[in-house]
């Protein structure tokens, strides 16, 4: 009974080690998940801005071109 006992505690003890190393992958998973949309975030803040900038050059050379006071 006594080695029975022990195996037992032995494969529950390797399962529960098994489902922290999974719990752990998933958290490293949305971590990274989380870096690449904070990535895209500065990206697109990036290129508006240099939307942005774009514009505004087309609107002051329409303003001389135009002569518009």
């Amino acid at each position: 009974m006594k080695k029975a006992e022990g195996r037992r505690q032995k494969a529950e003890g390797r399962r529960q080690k098994a489902e922290g190393r999974r719990q752990k992958a998933e958290g490293r998973r949305q971590k990274a998940e989380g870096r690449r949309e904070k990535a895209e975030g500065r990206r697109e803040k990036v290129f508006y801005r240099y939307l942005a900038i774009r514009i505004n050059i087309l609107e002051i050379k329409t303003r001389y071109t135009l002569k518009i006071p």
